[in-house]
């Protein structure tokens, strides 16, 4: 009850605008109907019902009257979601997440601080890069993890999971056409060069941090743009093997160490 309303408080002295005073008992059967019941017998006490804009954005009557967005409270951290996502038994993304390398990576101040990295390296500069219609970012929004709101879109489900993005290019050009869930990864998880360019003109692409760049898991997978040195390497059937792709593996369930409380190989819902 108190994360699927708004204005919920136990406390019988609370001033939430008499919320705790209608005579509302929850029914017991859930079914076709009940719901337009509800609305017709509690109307004031159906219209704080559901999860709204002030469960994650504060209470409206510090910006009301205010046209500006810097009136609003807008947050990315975990914590926002974790607030009711977070109870242990049923919704545990939250702890899986405190653990996980998008929480703990340590380059986020480093890479996710400078413009050309920030998309991929901070979850702040991702969903400015999304915002932004996938263009180069102009400066770096002061960097956060990988967190919930990243890749989830909390106003925005068009996609299942309401996840922002379900599609991928790499950055040879190549669109992915298979992979599904699993293509929002390898947005992130891809070579930042173009492999036949960066080797073919190599005097012009050197560089003290020369050679292919970590995470270009989403190019060995999908077979494109990978430096080959002139081998033909074989390509791994995953992709047309699991539907997600990277999520089909990665984010399946599996066994936790005991001693570090991490996953085997990062596989585990949002233990990865």
């Amino acid at each position: 009850m108190q994360c699927h309303t708004t204005g919920y408080d136990a406390n019988p002295t609370a001033v939430n605008g008499g919320f705790d005073d209608y005579p509302f008992e929850f029914p017991a059967q859930l079914g076709p109907g009940v719901w337009d019941q509800l609305v017709q017998q509690f109307p004031e006490a159906m219209a704080m019902a559901r999860i709204q804009c002030e469960s994650c954005h504060g209470p409206g009557g510090n910006h009301l009257g205010q046209t500006g967005n810097n009136a609003i409270v807008t947050n990315l951290d975990a914590e926002t979601c974790g607030y009711c996502h977070d109870q242990g038994s049923h919704h545990v993304f939250p702890q899986q997440w405190d653990i996980s390398v998008h929480a703990t990576g340590p380059n986020v101040g480093y890479a996710g601080g400078r413009a050309g990295c920030a998309n991929r390296h901070s979850g702040s500069g991702f969903v400015e890069w999304i915002k932004g219609g996938q263009q180069p970012l102009a400066a770096a929004p002061s960097p956060i993890p990988i967190t919930c709101a990243t890749c989830h879109d909390p106003h925005d489900a068009t996609n299942h999971a309401q996840l922002r993005l379900v599609s991928a290019t790499l950055t040879n050009g190549y669109v992915v056409n298979l992979g599904n869930e699993g293509r929002l990864c390898i947005t992130c998880h891809k070579a930042r060069r173009d492999a036949v360019d960066y080797t073919n003109n190599y005097l012009r692409n050197l560089s003290s941090h020369f050679g292919p760049h970590y995470s270009g898991q989403g190019d060995v997978l999908v077979g494109k743009n990978a430096v080959t040195w002139g081998y033909n390497v074989p390509t791994s059937p995953h992709l047309q093997a699991i539907d997600n792709a990277c999520v089909g593996c990665h984010m399946g369930p599996g066994p936790l160490d005991e001693e570090t409380q991490k996953a085997y190989t990062q596989v585990g819902i949002h233990l990865l």
